[in-house]
C-alpha cells in the first residue's frame, strides 16, 4: 500500500476557536490509492497551531495567540506490522523538545534556514500578523532563543484597523542567493519587502514592491509531509 503522512494543526482554544477542544495537532495518514484518511496520533501539548516548517528531522510550529509560542518537535519513526496490509509499516511520531513564548500576537508563518557555517543551528523567522512584526530565533542543541529585536512594520492602508488594513506581516521567506536577507509580505500595505539582517538586528527595508492587485485575500497555508 502506498501512503503518506501529514501534520495538521488547528485552532483549538478561544478566541481563535469558537469553543475549546482537546488537541491542537494531529498526524494523519492518507492512502494514496483510495484517498482514505486516518488519524494516527493526537497532541494536546500544543494549541492553536497556525503554521509549520519542517527542517531535516525537526518540525517547527507556532501557536497563534495574544502571546505567540514557537515549538520544536523531533520527528521520530517506529516500525510495526501494519493492520492494513501484510508488511512492516514505518510511522512517524512527534516529540516536543522546546517551546518559547514571545510577546507578539498572531504568529502565522515560519521559515527555516541553516545558519551559515553550521550543520546544527537553524535560523527560524516568524511573521506575526496581529502585531505586524517579524521575529528571528536560533534553534540548536541548547534549545530556542530569540536573536533579534524584531522588525515592526509601519506602512499600511489604515493604521486604526484591527485586521488586515493595519500592518500585517503574513509571510517571511529567505531570499534565495542573498545571505541574511528575507522576503516579507505585508498584507496591510500590499507590499513585498526585502529585509536585511545586520549584526543580529533587523534594521531596515532594503527595497519594497507595491502589489497593485492586492494581497489581502490571498492567505498562504501549509501542511508538511513527514
Amino acid at each position: 500500500m502506498s501512503a503518506s503522512h501529514f501534520v495538521v494543526g488547528c485552532y483549538s482554544r478561544p478566541p481563535r476557536a469558537t469553543k475549546a477542544q482537546e488537541n491542537g495537532l494531529f498526524i494523519i495518514k492518507i492512502d494514496l490509492q483510495t484517498g482514505s484518511l486516518k488519524i494516527l496520533s493526537k497532541y494536546n501539548e500544543v494549541q492553536n497551531i497556525s503554521f509549520f516548517s519542517k527542517f531535516n528531522d525537526h518540525l517547527f510550529a507556532v501557536t497563534e495567540d495574544e502571546q505567540s509560542i514557537l515549538h520544536r518537535f523531533k520527528i521520530r519513526y517506529f516500525e510495526a506490522r501494519s493492520t492494513d496490509f501484510n508488511g512492516i509499516e514505518r510511522t512517524p511520531v512527534l516529540e516536543l523538545e522546546h517551546s518559547v513564548k514571545f510577546d507578539s500576537a498572531g504568529a502565522c508563518f515560519i521559515s527555516t534556514i541553516v545558519e551559515e557555517g553550521s550543520n546544527e543551528s537553524v535560523k527560524v523567522a516568524v511573521a506575526c500578523y496581529d502585531d505586524g512584526v517579524v521575529k528571528l530565533f536560533k534553534s540548536d542543541e541548547n534549545g530556542i532563543k530569540e536573536i533579534s529585536n524584531g522588525l515592526k512594520l509601519k506602512d499600511c492602508v489604515d493604521p486604526n484597523s484591527i485586521r488586515q488594513e493595519a500592518p500585517h506581516a503574513h509571510c517571511v521567506l529567505p531570499w534565495k542567493g542573498m545571505p541574511n536577507t528575507y522576503a516579507l509580505v505585508d498584507l496591510g500595505a500590499d507590499r513585498i519587502y526585502q529585509v536585511c539582517l545586520f549584526f543580529l538586528l533587523i534594521r531596515k527595508y532594503s527595497s519594497k514592491l507595491k502589489l497593485t492587485g492586492g494581497t489581502r485575500n490571498s492567505p498562504i497555508f501549509s501542511t508538511p509531509q513527514i
